[in-house]
């Protein structure tokens, strides 16, 4: 029998990064650059904001960028007024306009400005806008096509889960706002949702 508990039996792993690599400012820089502003960012789905007129302020950014449903599709705005800089909105709900609660500037669901109060001429300061693409009801921004990767992507994420944990899944078919929703359950309580096109 061999004595795994000794120094001279044991080799050193190749696959672990130095301590050093962790406090890495350089590194840490690179990795944002590369990995997180070059893929695709999860930024809601479209369910959030059901209806047009629909919104939902992004918690994580503390509600500086809102999702808003209007005749296009979905939209992701800036939540930040161009007048005062002040937050317009607040959480969920629905809205016909996007207001200004300091000095009532108003934007419409496309992020256009269509008054601003005790300006002669109406100033060219629209809401930023920031791009979305839409696979499956998911919403993401981002700079690279999530259509090709993605449907490769959540399968190996869901054969990964499913061997890792042992879980067999199960598929319930529901119908919401028109559209075929599937939801995959396992005996664990974690779920998957897909809206199925």
């Amino acid at each position: 029998m061999t004595n795994l508990a000794t120094a001279q039996k044991l080799a050193p792993s190749n696959l672990q990064l130095p301590v050093s690599a962790y406090f890495d400012v350089d590194l840490y820089q690179r990795e944002i650059e590369l990995l997180f502003k070059q893929g695709p960012g999860y930024v809601g789905h479209d369910l959030m904001v059901p209806e047009i007129g629909s919104y939902r302020t992004l918690a994580a950014e503390n509600e500086g960028r809102i999702l808003v449903r209007n005749e296009a599709g979905v939209e992701l705005l800036s939540n930040v007024c161009r007048h005062r800089q002040a937050l317009m909105l607040n959480g969920s709900g629905k809205t016909e306009n996007i207001v200004c609660p300091l000095h009532r500037w108003t934007y419409d669901l496309n992020g256009d400005l269509l008054g601003a109060p005790h300006f002669e001429d109406k100033p060219c300061l629209n809401l930023g806008k920031s791009p979305l693409q839409n696979w499956q009801g998911l919403l993401f921004e981002g700079p690279r096509d999530v259509r090709p990767i993605l449907p490769s992507w959540v399968l190996q994420m869901i054969s990964s889960l499913m061997a890792i944990c042992s879980i067999t899944l199960r598929c319930t078919t529901a119908t919401t706002t028109g559209k075929h929703l599937s939801r995959f359950t396992s005996r664990t309580t974690m779920s998957f949702h897909f809206i199925l096109a």
